[in-house]
């Protein structure tokens, strides 16, 4: 058969297998290089005078012969940076063609098929991390190696990044982790350890229940034993409660990064104007995530179903 260039989109999982694609992608600080496409496209979330600047930009660098994804965090980068961006992204793409190719000569001399083999050794931790996340609405990375840290601030350097941005890359200093320093332990243990999740003390016992299965996540809203204050209904309450929760499960589906179709089940509620006001403040936290976020307005039943972008 043809040696065919593949690109590993989506790692297994379960009893599905990865999954790959002939068309690949090498994604940048600031664009997107697609070799073996035509064009420019800018990412959804710009609009107005950024999309039209983005636009007008990525037009002037795009290579020949490729295609360009211009990224949000390419607002109001110069043209100097995103070139030096797209010339790190040209060189890998350089380097696939080169192991490619060498592949394809050793088959023919040795008159073996070639055996998959990696052409290019995917970014580093520390690397997606700075790629994916470390934008303009982060104030400060803190890195408690000086490995790590060194790493960042090369890959930045490499990709044009200002001063500004590197600054904001601090060493964490001090004999206590940094995650205990910051407080980050107590986070991670109340989002991550455990299935249910309470909403805070200021609803006592109302809690979420999160329930994952091979077609879905299910979210459960559970009032508790929230107290009803003084002339406050059960429809006052149901609508605090499943605000609170609404916010949780965004913030939530975010930080364990859950994917796919999601069912969340919230106390019944009887006004259109509190339906309204849960959907809401779910899309306000959602809004802030980096993957794509989509739902329908709550149904009759009390149902919102959100669909996540499923993150590599």
């Amino acid at each position: 058969g043809q040696p065919v260039v593949v690109q590993v989109t989506r790692l297994g999982s379960g009893y599905k297998g990865p999954r790959v694609t002939a068309r690949p992608t090498l994604p940048g600080r600031n664009v997107v290089l697609c070799p073996d496409g035509e064009g420019v496209y800018v990412s959804r979330k710009l609009m107005g005078r950024a999309r039209k600047y983005v636009k007008d930009v990525g037009a002037t660098v795009c290579p020949k012969g490729s295609a360009l994804i211009m990224r949000t965090e390419a607002a109001g980068v110069n043209q100097d940076t995103l070139k030096l961006d797209i010339g790190c992204l040209a060189e890998d793409w350089d380097t696939i063609v080169e192991e490619s190719e060498r592949a394809i000569r050793h088959a023919e001399l040795t008159l073996r098929p070639p055996p998959p083999r990696r052409l290019l050794q995917a970014a580093s931790r520390e690397q997606v991390l700075v790629r994916d996340l470390f934008g303009e609405r982060v104030a400060k990375l803190t890195v408690d190696t000086e490995e790590s840290y060194k790493t960042i601030v090369d890959d930045l350097l490499r990709t044009g990044a200002s001063q500004e941005i590197i600054n904001r890359v601090v060493l964490h200093q001090g004999a206590e982790p940094v995650f205990k320093a910051l407080e980050v332990d107590k986070v991670i243990e109340t989002m991550m350890g455990t299935e249910r999740i309470f909403l805070g003390p200021e609803l006592s016992g109302a809690h979420i229940v999160i329930q994952h299965t091979e077609a879905l996540t299910a979210i459960d809203v559970n009032a508790g034993r929230t107290a009803m204050g003084a002339g406050e209904d059960g429809e006052e309450v149901a609508l605090r409660v499943n605000i609170a929760a609404a916010e949780l499960v965004a913030r939530t589906l975010r930080l364990r990064d859950i994917g796919g179709l999601v069912m969340l089940d919230l106390i019944d509620m009887h006004t259109d104007d509190a339906r309204k006001a849960v959907e809401t403040a779910f899309e306000a936290i959602a809004s802030r995530d980096r993957a794509q976020v989509v739902f329908v307005p709550i149904s009759a039943l009390g149902v919102m179903e959100v669909a996540r972008e499923r993150l590599q």
